[in-house]
């Protein structure tokens, strides 16, 4: 009996859908923002990767302004040619400021954005070469 769901098991892992190489990147910015990583997520960025500077600052003013971070991404669309990968999705940003000095008063709980990303698979790995992102009102 034991070797039957053995066999069960090996077969269902075998079968199992590889996550998309593009889907799993962004993922995985998504998860390095939520661990409040700032080295995570901008490893994820290719060197050729325009005002790095420019997102590394955001991402502290982020951190250093919220206790806590999610990050849900949604609609995702991914269009790939070759070693290029073009991607837009709508993000939705949950955070819990910090409650220092009534700093909490002024930052949102919640906003969302949508992105446009261009990814190049860099020695076997995903980079994101160029990013734009618009801040929406609504969820839509």
């Amino acid at each position: 009996m034991t070797r039957g769901w053995l066999l069960v098991l090996l077969l269902a892992l075998s079968c199992a859908e590889q996550k998309d190489p593009i889907a799993a990147t962004l993922d995985s910015v998504a998860a390095a923002a939520e661990e409040r990583d700032s080295s995570a997520v901008l490893g994820h960025l290719a060197p050729e990767f325009p005002n790095r500077a420019e997102v590394e600052n955001q991402l502290r003013r982020y951190f250093f302004g919220y206790k806590t971070i999610e990050v849900v991404i949604r609609e995702r669309n991914v269009q790939r040619s070759g070693s290029t990968a073009w991607a837009t999705f709508l993000v939705d940003f949950i955070g819990l400021p910090k409650q220092v000095g009534g700093f909490d008063q002024y930052l949102p709980r919640s906003a969302h954005y949508r992105f446009e990303v261009t990814l190049a698979d860099q020695g076997g790995e995903w980079k994101i070469t160029s990013a734009k992102w618009e801040e929406r009102g609504d969820r839509n």
